[in-house]
């Protein structure tokens, strides 16, 4: 079994209202480093968000 790849960056959090989702943008080639277009994330956030 092939080891699970890791990147850890710095990015923004996009918030999806419509749906109550988030996303990344994630700055290499999904693809071509998983082969596949979607993959699932850890994020943490340093920040609270302002009301």
């Amino acid at each position: 079994m092939e080891p699970l790849k890791s990147h850890e960056y710095d990015g923004m959090i996009h918030e999806m209202p419509e749906n109550g989702g988030a996303y990344v943008i994630f700055p290499w080639d999904i693809r071509e480093e998983f082969g596949k277009g979607r993959v699932a994330v850890y994020a943490e956030s340093k920040m609270q968000k302002n009301n």
